[in-house]
């Protein structure tokens, strides 16, 4: 998962440098890559107090979240219908 705000307190200005790297590692390894930064930046811009809350350190999201934001992002990649859970 690829997301951090450059304006959250707890940012790491290096996270910048890790996520190009990782995008090069996986377009020369032939890998697929789930990106979520732009989800996560549109989350923060959007709407803070609920990235803060399920975010608390900038970087960790937590199972909420995950399952909201990043699996069906993953799901997708991989060509399965997201399920809604009971």
């Amino acid at each position: 998962m690829l997301a951090r705000p450059a304006e959250h307190p707890f940012s790491r200005a290096e996270l910048d440098a890790h996520y190009a790297m990782v995008r090069e590692v996986a377009a020369e390894q032939g890998l697929l890559l789930v990106d979520h930064h732009a989800a996560w930046l549109r989350l923060r811009a959007e709407s803070p107090e609920l990235f803060d809350r399920h975010v608390p350190d900038g970087v960790h999201p937590d199972p909420e979240i995950s399952r909201r934001l990043i699996l069906p992002a993953m799901l997708r990649a991989f060509g399965v219908a997201p399920v809604e859970p009971e």
